[in-house]
């Protein structure tokens, strides 16, 4: 199970920086379509990040705070 606990906080910590990622193409894109692709894409990565928090959380009973 330690295994798959340190796999979750990974991905975890991926969709965060995915997240950052997409906010930075949002703000410096040069036309509605891409700000509204990279504001998509980063939505998806929070609802992502959220499922992966609530899962870890069911498994370990205890919130994810390893940022």
């Amino acid at each position: 199970m330690d295994e798959l606990l340190e796999i979750m906080q990974t991905a975890i910590r991926a969709e965060v920086e995915a997240n950052k990622l997409y906010r930075r193409g949002e703000q410096s894109a040069t036309s509605d379509d891409a700000r509204e692709l990279f504001r998509r894409l980063a939505e998806e990565e929070e609802q992502h990040k959220q499922m992966l928090l609530a899962k870890y959380q069911e498994m370990t009973g205890q919130a994810f705070t390893q940022w």
